[in-house]
């Protein structure tokens, strides 16, 4: 457990320290990666994306914190993205402790 809080220390300095819409070069072509929080009261307890565009397209979306739990388990996805040359390299790690059967 503490492994994960670790993991997802840092990851949330990381988020944090970035700014909410950042400009990055892969190659000659030119994204903008938009970072979204979600505010559903409904939801999860913590939700943070990134949503990578090309002009207007959107191209994809990437989970970057999703923790959501119960009074017996909790679920937790962490995710993060590193460029390397003209690849964008997508890591995700999800963990889940408790009683509930559930599945990613």
């Amino acid at each position: 457990m503490k492994r994960i809080f670790w993991i997802y220390l840092l990851l949330l300095i990381s988020f944090y320290s970035q700014a909410q819409e950042k400009t990055l070069y892969i190659g000659e072509k030119s994204y903008v990666i938009k970072y979204v929080e979600s505010e559903n009261d409904n939801g999860p307890e913590l939700y943070k994306e990134i949503e990578i565009y090309r002009g207007e397209e959107k191209l994809l979306t990437h989970v970057i914190t999703y923790i959501e739990g119960d009074c017996n388990s909790e679920s937790v996805l962490l995710g993060a993205y590193e460029i390397k040359g003209n690849e964008l390299i997508l890591y995700s790690y999800w963990a889940r402790a408790g009683d509930a059967p559930v599945s990613p």
